[in-house]
């Protein structure tokens, strides 16, 4: 027990050797459990359980794999400028190009404009249809769609009318004067013909 003295009206407590020594024991044996098991925490923390780190880290991948497929969360995409100035030029190309394979439909009455059209896709696929070819295309799908298609001869017009079909649907080398030509010409499809 502390033994009690008075001075100055203020009561103090002193402490003998032996009890200071007991409570200086009793204190540094208190800091000793303290600090071993703050030890053992960072103990953990230093060296932690990679298996079970790792089986965390793979329940968490899932877990946010599950939430982004359940909320439509995609990835942040970098978006490159040169990469959006090369698709709005292709989208810009291929509108241009529809709509001139639109005008050049025109010609067409509404079946016939379907029958080309779908010549016309099946010409395309898989070909680099630019705006100087697009018209070519056009032309064989309309070869296609119509066998005997007579030629518009501009000179068969009367004064404002409408152009009218040529008669002659015979084309240059199935006449006299084209096989004879290709004859001379050494053209074998020509020499069959013949």
């Amino acid at each position: 027990m502390p033994e009690k003295f008075e001075k100055d009206g203020v009561e103090k407590e002193y402490y003998s050797s032996e009890e200071l020594a007991s409570e200086l024991e009793k204190k540094v044996g208190e800091t000793k459990i303290e600090y071993e098991s703050r030890m053992k925490e960072l103990e953990g923390d230093i060296n932690p359980n990679w298996k079970e780190a790792r089986e965390k880290m793979k329940k968490d991948e899932e877990d946010l794999k599950n939430l982004r497929e359940k909320y439509k969360i995609e990835e942040d995409k970098k978006i490159d400028p040169a990469e959006i100035e090369a698709n709005t030029v292709k989208k810009v190309r291929q509108q241009f190009i529809d709509e001139t394979v639109e005008d050049e439909l025109l010609q067409f009455d509404e079946e016939t404009k379907k029958v080309v059209k779908l010549y016309y896709n099946k010409l395309t696929a898989g070909e680099d249809v630019t705006n100087k070819n697009v018209r070519t295309f056009i032309e064989q799908a309309a070869k296609l769609a119509i066998p005997n298609r007579a030629e518009f001869n501009p000179l068969a017009t009367r004064g404002g009318g409408a152009p009218r079909l040529s008669e002659n649907k015979e084309s240059f080398a199935e006449k006299p004067e084209g096989k004879s030509l290709g004859a001379q010409m050494g053209l074998r499809s020509f020499n069959s013909i013949k």
